[in-house]
């Protein structure tokens, strides 16, 4: 080849029949025509290559398409990897000498060499099997350009691979944080001081991330912390970025490369590390995350958030999305791996959903997922139904969990024998037909919807869900099912709540679906009564029957029904 190159550059132009000018195709259309005469060096001729150089560089990033990695996409599906291809330049200067050579071509297909992606499908269907580093922090979703720019770096970041001995910089992946780019104004920390700039809340994503990182054993190589305190993570757990300064790096010394998972939405930065199951990594105690909002912004009530004081602290509760099952079997499909978070402790943790046609049936990843889910249920395993969000894509789903391993299929050394249970709105059982109504009424509360639902509810449903309140020993729901009975009464309620150990409907009252919330049953009363038998045991106590008679009233037909009164058959005279 080097000397067809250097008889092309010698070769004396005597063919008059020649064409003086050569069209480059690319894709089936015309990218360029070049004309003979103007790549001969003047008075002789030979090649200008100087020229001929810069025509190759000018058609090497016109014809350039980069390979793109193969990837998980937002329902935890596998998506393929496409190749790339740049300019054949060997095979290209081939071609132009023998254009020059006098061989009548007078038009050329530009030869592409294929460029294969670093990350195809079988490799990160290996690289996504097991979790090795997990952290979550929290913002107040509702300033929307801090909120903007800690999702689009999150983006960025997402799927992205680190190789075995690669060194991984923020800056590098996330790329500068322009305008152009999207990236807003919002609140960032200047020498010690708030001020407004261009991608403020980045800093948020790059300490999730080193939290993350430290957790997986990953070796830290540079990390810098702001000059003061931020309150999105315990203090000296941040690591500042800034284009022009600081940088948070580190490396893969494992022999397995590490796949990062990172998402943010509802108020919530997720990143996760997963590898293959034969990495042997050695994790690092990590302090948890606090729960409250970032102190540079201004706090204000969101429409989908709650914000109570807790001690010094400001916690916030993110709302699930009210998504039906249908539309739930898709978002978290089976053998997907997805984040549950508890919605009154806020803690989480990670699951692979194995099976189920009517509702979801998932298990802990991890030994430390089950850890966590075991804590969350206070160190026993239960039956008892949990309002839970669950994370799929860039979303929180509203969704309810039991805490109770049964039947089989178990992961491997999760210490988690058989899987759980997790509803989502108009989800059902495997045995019947209609959703269990402990399972949707805390797929309500997830939503932020429980008030208006029990509102909108028939006094039949009002009655078992007060019922369930006491069975779930939930105190949110019996608050909201006894919105209108006397304090007293409801005083006395939480006590006997607090020592039940079980209570269970005797008899049902037949509804075709206890979730109708159609008044049409109910004609013309303004007020009515309904009584259910409950079996019900207390600690320390044997089993036995008890009969509570539902008092309700309205002021119209149109009037949603108020639960006016409670009399159990037990209640002290």
């Amino acid at each position: 080849m080097k000397l067809l190159w250097i008889a092309g550059l010698l070769f004396s132009m005597q063919h008059m029949d020649q064409p003086d000018s050569l069209e480059l195709d690319y894709q089936g259309k015309t990218l360029v025509i070049i004309k003979q005469v103007e790549y001969v060096l003047p008075g002789s001729s030979l090649i200008d290559m100087v020229k001929l150089q810069q025509l190759l560089n000018n058609l090497d990033k016109q014809v350039y398409q980069a390979p793109v990695n193969a990837k998980i996409g937002n329902h935890q599906e596998n998506i393929p990897e496409k190749t790339g291809h740049k300019l054949h330049r060997e095979l290209f200067m081939d071609q132009f000498t023998s254009y020059f050579s006098g061989n009548g071509l007078n038009k050329l297909d530009i030869p592409l060499l294929t460029l294969h992606a670093k990350v195809d499908s079988e490799l990160l269907a290996q690289i996504r099997e097991k979790p090795i580093g997990h952290y979550i922090t929290y913002f107040n979703a509702n300033n929307k350009n801090r909120s903007s720019n800690i999702s689009l770096a999150a983006k960025t970041l997402n799927n992205h691979v680190i190789f075995p001995g690669e060194t991984f910089s923020f800056n590098q992946v996330v790329g500068k944080r322009t305008a152009d780019r999207g990236y807003l104004q919002a609140t960032v920390i200047v020498r010690g001081e708030l001020s407004e700039g261009i991608g403020g809340g980045i800093c948020q994503v790059s300490s999730t991330l080193f939290n993350s990182v430290d957790r997986a054993g990953l070796r830290i190589i540079q990390r810098y912390s702001h000059s003061r305190n931020v309150p999105y993570v315990p203090p000296g757990r941040d690591a500042t970025v800034s284009w022009d300064g600081p940088d948070f790096t580190f490396q893969n010394q494992y022999n397995q490369p590490i796949l990062i998972r990172s998402s943010a939405g509802a108020g919530s930065v997720i990143i996760s590390l997963y590898s293959s199951h034969v990495i042997e990594h050695k994790p690092r105690a990590v302090p948890r995350t606090l729960k409250q909002l970032p102190e540079e912004i201004n706090i204000s009530t969101a429409v989908n958030q709650v914000i109570k004081p807790s001690n010094t602290e400001l916690s916030i509760k993110p709302y699930g999305k009210l998504i039906p099952w249908q539309d739930a079997d898709h978002a978290v499909p089976i053998k997907s791996i997805f984040t549950i978070m508890d919605y009154e402790t806020g803690s989480t943790f990670q699951v692979q959903r194995r099976a189920g046609r009517d509702h979801a049936d998932v298990q802990p990843l991890s030994k430390a997922d089950s850890a966590i889910m075991k804590q969350i249920y206070q160190g026993e395993w239960s039956w008892k139904r949990r309002a839970i969000l669950v994370h799929s894509g860039d979303e929180w789903l509203a969704a309810s969990m039991n805490g109770m391993p049964h039947g089989g299929d178990g992961i491997p050394d999760n210490d988690f024998s058989g899987h759980f249970c997790v509803h989502f709105f108009r989800s059902t059982t495997h045995k019947t037909p209609t959703p269990d109504l402990a399972h949707q009424l805390m797929v309500y509360k997830s939503a932020g919807k429980l008030q208006a639902f029990l509102k909108a509810a028939s006094p039949a449903v009002m009655a078992e869900s007060f019922i369930e309140a006491l069975s779930q020993q939930d105190l949110e729901l019996l608050r909201e099912a006894s919105v209108d009975i006397d304090k007293v009464k409801f005083e006395y309620f939480i006590e006997q709540m607090n020592d039940i150990l079980a209570i269970k409907i005797e008899k049902q009252r037949g509804l075709a679906d206890k979730l109708n919330t159609d008044d049409s049953n109910w004609g013309e009363l303004l007020s009515t009564e309904i009584q259910l038998k409950a079996a019900i045991q207390k600690k320390g106590g044997s089993k036995r029957t008890i009969t509570y008679k539902f008092i309700f009233a309205r002021q119209s037909i149109q009037s949603p029904w108020q639960l006016k009164d409670v009399q159990p058959s037990d209640y002290p005279r």
